[in-house]
């Protein structure tokens, strides 16, 4: 990350496997890291956990894992939280498409989950990370559609842009200011990630302003920094 000239990072755990309170800790250490909170949606008292995490470990956003975690987005239990959280201003990272992760379904990683999320919350701030996965075209419609839904790049938009390069420029093209960085490390190199982001976006012919938007100001807007 010290590398990078955009170097903000922002550090998201899934419960249970890695503890919000830890993921705080750790960025208190460094001025380029931001972290977001994860709890169990379903668990009894979530709402309260998830005002504690905000007041009391800064955290600026909350990460949900459908597979991991064995519900949809769309499922009206989890719907407290999400009131929560809309009150809170904070917005809500879903991972959207298939995985190997077990625990759930994969059809409630898909994006169609999220539509009809934001349409019962139309003020909640959503991101579906992987751009909706396989499903991207749903994803991007359901993005546009939706004032508040944005899209995290990570891994997806740099494996379609080696199978439909042009999707991937039109993406880019159309709602730049839809799409948010992110590199989905450890899995994919934070640095790679970048410099292919760089890359597509220079073929796609877009400008300065508009790279700076989706690798660090949509982000920065949605988290009030």
């Amino acid at each position: 990350m010290i590398e990078l000239e955009d170097n903000l990072g922002i550090i998201l755990p899934v419960y249970p496997g890695t503890s919000s309170e830890r993921v705080a800790d750790l960025v208190e250490r460094y001025d380029n890291l931001v972290a977001f909170g994860s709890l169990n949606p379903l668990e009894r008292g979530s709402s309260k956990k998830l005002r504690e995490l905000v007041k009391n470990y800064d955290v600026k956003g909350l990460k949900l894992h459908p597979l991991v975690q064995g519900f949809s987005p769309s499922d009206p239990r989890i719907f407290p939280l999400m009131r929560e959280a809309e009150s809170l201003g904070i917005p809500v990272v879903f991972h959207t498409g298939p995985t190997w992760s077990k625990g759930g379904l994969i059809i409630d990683s898909y994006p169609h989950h999220i539509d009809a999320l934001a349409s019962v919350f139309p003020e909640l701030k959503i991101i579906m990370a992987h751009m909706g996965g396989v499903r991207n075209d749903e994803a991007v419609m359901i993005a546009m559609r939706h004032e508040r839904v944005y899209l995290d790049i990570s891994m997806t938009l740099f494996y379609l842009n080696d199978v439909f390069p042009v999707l991937a420029e039109w993406i880019l093209k159309k709602i730049p200011e839809k799409l948010i960085f992110g590199s989905d490390y450890p899995y994919y190199s934070i640095k790679k990630a970048h410099s292919e982001f760089i890359k597509i976006s220079e073929t796609a012919g877009i400008s300065g302003r508009m790279r700076k938007r989706v690798l660090k100001d949509n982000i920065l807007e949605l988290i009030d920094i």
